[in-house]
């Protein structure tokens, strides 16, 4: 939050890289880890897959009312840096309400399951051989790559269709939000009844794939 208000200085470009890798840093080191876990807590093993898909859900509706929010202050009669000023502060109050609701609600849950190791030579010596997590490190990646990279089809649609950028504003949250609405209960309800993420997994980057090979014969054909 603090960096958000930073930003909302609208500092130099070389300055605004810095926050931002601070930012991505915060964001790697202490958030994902520190969700999951939380997550992890709140559910049993007979029900991750339903915790997950019920937070990705709610997560969507929320994401889907403030990408309004954000849109309706981008459209203001102000300046452009007056609007990105005001878009910025908006996130900020955004992470100073998380970390309140954080500090009051979180501290309540179970700490006694967390199994508490020091960080040491010989353990990320470990790590680094277990093949495994290489794998999950290649197809997380892999998925982070194909899920970025479908932003680039938005500047597409509005260059080479004209597509008006309201509409394509709509078509990025349906992207991100609605059809993860539908999809993550569904994703979870199937893991927890065939016990097994890496088969859903498997299918899903499968029929990834092969709708990829299909967008890419369809637009080299326009």
């Amino acid at each position: 939050g603090i960096l958000t208000i930073c930003l909302a200085t609208l500092p130099s470009y070389p300055v605004i890289l810095i926050i931002f890798g601070i930012i991505g840093f915060l964001i790697g080191s202490t958030f994902y880890p520190a969700h999951l876990e939380v997550l992890h807590q709140i559910g049993d093993l007979q029900n991750q897959g339903a915790v997950f898909g019920m937070f990705f859900v709610f997560n969507s509706i929320f994401g889907i009312l403030f990408a309004f929010i954000g849109f309706g202050i981008s459209s203001l009669d102000f300046p452009t840096s007056s609007r990105m000023q005001f878009l910025l502060l908006f996130f900020a109050l955004l992470n100073f309400i998380g970390f309140i609701l954080s500090a009051i609600f979180l501290r309540k849950l179970p700490s006694d399951t967390v199994t508490k190791s020091s960080l040491s030579l010989k353990g990320i010596k470990k790590l680094l051989q277990n093949k495994r997590l290489w794998l999950v490190i290649l197809i997380v990646a892999s998925n982070y790559i194909c899920y970025s990279s479908m932003n680039y089809i938005f500047p597409y649609l509005e260059n080479v269709f004209h597509l008006p950028s309201n509409i394509n504003n709509i078509l990025s949250i349906v992207r991100l939000y609605c059809i993860a609405i539908i999809a993550a209960p569904i994703a979870g309800k199937i893991t927890d009844k065939i016990h097994s993420a890496s088969k859903l997994m498997g299918l899903s980057f499968s029929l990834y794939s092969i709708t990829i090979f299909i967008m890419l014969l369809c637009f080299r054909r326009n």
